[in-house]
């Protein structure tokens, strides 16, 4: 499966670090995209894959990183 998020507050690389490292703690993640240019991660998974708490994870990263679903 793949879903499509959008995080119109990431600004640098600092922000692509985060999110990947916020994704390493889902196994269920099998392939991350995190593309600052676009502002959107593409993220192949496990039908077990949790979106809920992953958006809930990235979140709370910080007030910037407000996550929406684009598929």
């Amino acid at each position: 499966m793949k879903t499509i998020f959008s995080i119109p507050g990431m600004h640098c690389e600092s922000c692509v670090s985060l999110i990947k490292e916020v994704s390493s703690d889902f196994p269920s993640i099998q392939k991350l995209d995190v593309q600052l240019e676009t502002k959107k991660v593409e993220i192949e998974h496990a039908e077990s894959f949790d979106k809920n708490l992953w958006i809930k994870e990235v979140e709370g990263l910080g007030d910037t990183y407000k996550v929406q679903k684009v598929s």
